[in-house]
């Protein structure tokens, strides 16, 4: 899935960071996407939940220790 970016990626790099603003349209989209993984992961059975959870997290602290410059 491919996803349309308009606005920058990081809510650091947008032009009126630290003020953020956001629009009911906004919101409606991404509790819509939130919507569809929690559906999602009702068809995980538990360990395959935790697993993609402990992914989702390592994957995350990594990104954070690349733009923090430790890796």
């Amino acid at each position: 899935m491919k996803i349309n970016q308009t606005h920058p990626k990081w809510i650091w790099e947008q032009d009126d960071f630290p003020n953020f603003t956001y629009t009911e349209p906004d919101l409606t989209s991404l509790y819509f996407k939130l919507g569809q993984l929690k559906m999602i992961e009702k068809f995980l059975n538990e360990s395959s939940s935790v697993e993609l959870l402990v992914d989702r997290l390592a994957n995350e602290a990594i990104a954070t220790s690349a733009i923090e410059g430790e890796i």
